[in-house]
């Protein structure tokens, strides 16, 4: 959120990210082309001309972009209350607070989902 103030990044680790919760989602994926081919009997569409067999299952695993965002948006805050008590601001250690503060608040975390 801005609120008129300068935009600012929030720099994350890998190693934050690894940090946070896995999770696994499997899931089918089809073409909306499927089947293209058989529409092609009736009237003429665009694209490839298909005719079935463009679906695939995979598993796609990381840590939820919820988690990444409250990870980023916890830094951020972090980095505002330094520069309000007139403390020098190092994203080296936003980074480090973040981190330990997003282990700690990992149940909370999981609970926005649910």
């Amino acid at each position: 959120e801005n609120n008129g103030k300068q935009k600012r990044t929030a720099k994350l680790s890998l190693a934050q990210i690894k940090s946070l919760p896995k999770v696994e989602v499997t899931t089918t994926l089809q073409c909306s082309g499927n089947r293209r081919s058989g529409f092609n009997d009736f009237r003429k569409t665009s694209g490839t001309a298909w005719s079935q067999g463009a679906i695939s299952t995979a598993k796609w695993g990381g840590a939820r972009l919820v988690d990444v965002l409250m990870l980023a948006s916890e830094q951020l805050a972090n980095s505002d209350d330094e520069r309000e008590d007139g403390a020098s601001h190092r994203p080296e250690e936003d980074m480090a607070s973040s981190s330990s503060s997003s282990r700690s608040n990992e149940k909370g975390s999981n609970n926005l989902l649910q």
